[in-house]
């Protein structure tokens, strides 16, 4: 191999000369050059070997072996090869997958404890798989008072949380913190099923509010979570039936038996302090299947206060087959109506449903209270996604007084491009109304915030500088920009 073979070589495994010299070296790990894939050797006839119904020997295991039982002869060559590349970082190496630096540091007697967590830290499972194999090393060590799973498990990583789990991991953190609870509240499916997979995580822990497991995915209509959850036989099922149960798996087909034995489609489930019909727990769960079923039962008794739940919950699926029942009422009012709750939770493919149903009030609430484009407001970047559909709604009412004496929709609105835009369509806009009991208008806001964007397009569409706020205030006596100021000026 001449000079130029090896510059590009090593180049492109990322390794750069000391002082960035290109200057052509050798590599003394021959044996690792195809990383961590060892080719499988040849019988006499030419042959790949087939052992165990033609499975390779496992690379991992081989690579390990080379590496921690590297000869006196082997280390130095690693040795000599990290001083000729000026003893790269190992840290580095880890995160910019730089196999022979990774290597070598191994073989030289970097801590094996230590590159084990640098591998979990920069979630590199490839190395954390090998190191695992590192004579020594302690799964259940703690780094700042963590196991290794538990950090495992706060990554979302389910690669390594099989691999500590193989390897003997101790759980009993996992079950201190309430990781798997943790995880329902959250509806964190794959986390679920990966931590049910862990041998001694307990299935009967508690989460929120002293609530089981299930009780939570009830709660928050967690159809699939609950699935997931009955498929451990252990899990705590306390308090629900099997019926309830058999519509939480969503399966049809054992429901089907039971409504032809004779159970009531319209059957009532007695839940303490309230009762719940079958078809309120199937729309609420997300179990479209057994919804279809269901709603297909002749007798089967509809009204609109079966949206809340898939409109709460955003299962747009179960929301789309009760909008389709003629003659539903869209605007059933609890705390909110189904709009204001989807749009509460900025579930926008339920709010984008249910303002194309027939007869939808997208104003209606309770008296001086929450207006849906109000609930947007507050309801971070999927609530803003909800309240450009709301604008855009025919009848919005943007200034429905709240029972906070603001509009319904907040003057920081503004200060989006695409709502501002919107917000100037609206019919009979009034772009100089105060929007709070603090006089705010538009204007006011934009100079108050230095949008230069947003005063240029509000001065365009009218406003009225001279309009001053509770204080006495105009926009000019808050603007702090030259430009701004300027453009004040002129009006």
């Amino acid at each position: 191999m001449n000079k130029h073979h090896l510059l590009t070589l090593f180049t492109a495994a990322g390794i750069l000369l000391p002082a960035q010299q290109a200057t052509a070296f050798t590599s003394p790990l021959p044996e690792l050059a195809d990383g961590i894939f060892l080719a499988p050797k040849k019988n006499k006839k030419g042959k790949k070997n087939k052992k165990g119904k033609g499975k390779q020997t496992d690379k991992t295991e081989a690579l390990a072996k080379k590496i921690f039982s590297a000869s006196a002869e082997q280390k130095k060559k690693a040795a000599d090869f990290l001083e000729k590349n000026g003893n790269p970082d190992f840290h580095t190496a880890i995160k910019e997958e730089n196999d022979k630096v990774v290597y070598a540091h191994l073989m030289t007697g970097f801590n094996a404890q230590d590159a084990l967590a640098l591998a979990m830290q920069e979630e590199k499972t490839q190395y954390f798989k090998l190191i695992l194999k590192a004579p020594g090393v302690n799964v259940n060590k703690r780094e700042d008072g963590r196991t290794l799973l538990y950090i495992a498990v706060l990554k979302n990583n389910y690669d390594c949380m099989k691999l500590l789990s193989e390897a003997g991991a101790d759980v009993s953190q996992l079950n201190e913190q309430k990781c798997l609870a943790e995880a329902v509240y959250d509806n964190n499916i794959e986390l679920v099923k990966a931590l049910l997979q862990i041998p001694g995580i307990d299935v009967k822990q508690k989460g929120k509010w002293d609530k089981t497991l299930l009780e939570l995915c009830s709660r928050f209509g967690y159809g699939k979570c609950a699935a997931v959850l009955l498929t451990c036989p252990d899990i705590d099922t306390t308090g629900y039936t099997p019926l309830e149960l058999t519509i939480f798996k969503d399966n049809a087909k054992e429901l089907q038996k039971l409504l032809k034995s004779g159970t009531d489609c319209n059957l009532k489930i007695d839940k303490g302090q309230y009762s719940t019909s079958i078809i309120s727990v199937a729309s609420s769960m997300g179990s479209v299947n057994c919804l279809k079923l269901l709603l297909s039962q002749p007798g089967i008794e509809v009204d609109g206060h079966l949206l809340f739940g898939p409109a709460e919950h955003g299962h747009s699926e179960c929301l789309k087959l009760l909008l389709a029942v003629p003659g539903i009422d869209v605007n059933p009012l609890a705390w909110h109506t189904p709009l204001g709750y989807a749009v509460k939770n900025g579930y926008t493919e339920c709010v984008r449903l249910l303002l194309a149903a027939p007869g939808i009030d997208v104003n209606k609430c309770k008296e001086g209270d929450c207006t849906p484009l109000y609930l947007a407001s507050y309801s971070g970047y999927r609530g803003r996604e909800c309240m450009k559909l709301l604008l855009s709604a025919p009848g919005i009412d943007v200034f429905k007084a709240t029972k906070y004496g603001v509009a319904s929709i907040q003057v920081s609105a503004w200060g989006e491009p695409e709502l501002a835009e919107l917000l100037l369509k609206i019919p009979n806009m009034d772009v100089n109304k105060a929007y709070n009991k603090d006089g705010v208008t538009p204007l006011i806001f934009a100079a108050k915030t230095d949008n230069e964007e947003l005063v240029t397009l509000l001065l365009k569409a009218g406003a009225d500088v001279t309009v001053k706020d509770a204080k006495g205030k105009t926009a000019l006596d808050y603007a702090d920009e030259d430009k701004i100021r300027e453009l004040l000026g002129k009006k």
